[in-house]
């Protein structure tokens, strides 16, 4: 067959071979079928597993129109003996413009739609069709798949029509072996759907398969690290999804009160270094994110609170800086909440040492315990006392209103792929206080 040089058809081969060669095949175009006989039958497109492979497996071919020559472009490869030619894994017939009742279409399929042939009509929404089919061949020989290759692929302009939603569901499918949830959060703050495609996995991983312990790795490097994922991926859900919060408030206690031989974050010191630098020096920004994400659904600040106020108990013989740190916190979830007991518990402390307003008002999300002293240390005028939870509440509800809203779960997305907005503690604050 000619090499088409009519630019639809050229774009429609450039646009298969590049993803060809995106999801990690050998891409021949105007491939040979023989040529010891020197016929000059050739196939538009050859997808091979390797260099050195001798058939295809995929071909691809390309029809401006339903012609004539329809017929001939398919019976050339399925006409031949298989020890010449052996069948390809799947023939992709590509149609760019034809009738919706194309007889000859029909023709075909009924004639070769037993050797695993297909027919795609381009100006028939059957783009999405085509790629869904390639990646549903794909999956028989692989497990594997370069998401965020194949996701640019068919967000550039080569691909215009495809139904970006339906592929990407098709793939979540198909179940390949890759971090679908790492690279749709990637692009979720500039792609509204990428950001629900997100959410629909999400619910569908954790409401559906009731993942209760530590989750497969679905990120690169998570901010507070693999074993503290499923809590933020519950907080999410409850966060976008009003109906089903309730079950996830369930979740998150099951999940740390019950899943394993002690709670999953508590003041279980000794264990070990990493816990222990967790649990004093960073789980306490970890609640006040899960406060937020849960803040609309009844009981959940009391029990984040309550959680926050185990560890905040056992902390009396550590430095005060370290022990500051869970206090400010606790100040923000106990007091959005209207937990007064602990609220109490929280503000003597910081009122005993004393705490810059900086601080007070925009806690960092973590300390090393190594070297804690320096994050709490107050300027001569800079310190500020905590006279009680309605003085507090009023203070940081004035200052939440005066601020942007950006979307906790926005947040959570941006700590689970490892790449945290600056700035992200002082906006889980003002979110907190927002809607107090």
């Amino acid at each position: 067959m000619p090499e088409h040089a009519l630019l639809p058809g050229r774009g429609i081969i450039d646009a298969i071979s590049a993803l060809g060669r995106t999801m990690g095949y050998v891409v021949r175009c105007e491939w040979p079928i023989d040529s010891s006989q020197n016929t000059g039958a050739a196939v538009d497109i050859a997808w091979f597993a390797e260099e050195n492979q001798k058939f295809p497996l995929m071909i691809f071919e390309v029809e401006t129109s339903a012609s004539t020559g329809m017929v001939n472009n398919a019976v050339k490869v399925f006409s031949k003996p298989s020890a010449e030619l052996e069948k390809p894994l799947f023939y992709f017939h590509i149609v760019l413009s034809a009738a919706t009742d194309s007889k000859r279409i029909d023709s075909l399929q009924r004639l070769f739609g037993t050797h695993n042939y297909g027919v795609y009509v381009l100006n028939n929404d059957r783009p999405s069709a085509l790629a869904i089919d390639v990646l549903t061949q794909h999956r028989r020989i692989r497990a594997k798949l370069d998401l965020r290759s194949v996701l640019a692929e068919f967000m550039s302009e080569k691909w215009d029509g495809v139904n970006l939603n339906s592929v990407l569901a098709a793939a979540e499918k198909l179940e390949f072996r890759i971090p679908y949830l790492q690279v749709y959060g990637e692009k979720a703050v500039a792609y509204p759907l990428l950001r629900d495609r997100f959410f629909s996995f999400l619910r569908c991983k954790i409401l559906k398969t009731r993942i209760v312990t530590s989750p497969e790795i679905e990120y690169d490097n998570p901010f507070y690290g693999v074993p503290w994922v499923h809590p933020i991926h519950l907080g999410i859900i409850a966060a976008t999804t009003p109906e089903a919060a309730d079950e996830c408030l369930g979740l998150l206690r099951y999940w740390q009160l019950q899943s394993s031989y002690m709670s999953r974050i508590g003041p279980h010191f000794g264990l070990s270094k990493d816990y222990d630098e967790f649990v004093a020096g960073a789980s306490a920004s970890l609640w006040a994110l899960l406060a937020t994400l849960f803040k609309n659904v009844p009981g959940a600040t009391e029990f984040i609170a309550e959680q926050m106020m185990e560890v905040f108990s056992k902390l009396h013989h550590a430095r005060p800086a370290v022990t500051l740190f869970t206090a400010v916190w606790l100040l923000h979830v106990s007091g959005s909440g209207r937990v007064g007991r602990v609220f109490a518990e929280a503000a003597r402390l910081v009122n005993q040492y004393g705490v810059p307003h900086r601080v007070l008002e925009s806690p960092p999300a973590w300390i090393d315990l190594e070297s804690p002293d320096g994050w709490c240390t107050p300027n001569q005028n800079d310190f500020v006392a905590v006279s009680d939870m309605d003085d507090f509440r009023n203070r940081m509800c004035s200052s939440a209103l005066s601020q942007d809203d950006i979307p906790a779960e926005d947040i959570a997305i941006t700590l689970l792929i490892g790449r945290p907005r600056a700035g992200w503690e002082a906006i889980i604050v003002r979110d907190l206080w927002a809607s107090v």
